[in-house]
């Protein structure tokens, strides 16, 4: 399974945090595609990669950033980086 993640700059609330986690476990994705702006796309793809490393499987984070760095997380367990787009190509791509 695969999936994309884009969501606030304001970060995740707990209860987001909590249901995250289990979407997470219940469907062991390979891959999350983020769009790496600060706040919940930053923590989405730290999660889950986290998530998965600590329960026996691999998640591998893809970045989709966008052109416009203002906002950008540069996530740090993120290695795999695609072509930068503006936010509404790139949301649509993930």
């Amino acid at each position: 399974m695969i999936i994309g993640f884009t969501g606030t700059r304001y970060g995740m609330s707990a209860s987001q945090r909590l249901e995250f986690t289990k979407l997470i476990l219940e469907n062991r994705p390979t891959e999350i595609h983020h769009g790496d702006c600060v706040g919940a796309d930053d923590q989405a793809a730290t999660l889950a990669y986290r998530i998965a490393e600590s329960n026996g499987f691999h998640c591998e984070p893809i970045g989709h950033p966008p052109v416009d760095e203002k906002h950008r997380a540069f996530n740090k367990v993120t290695n795999i980086w695609l072509p930068a787009k503006t936010h509404f190509a790139r949301n649509r791509d993930i």
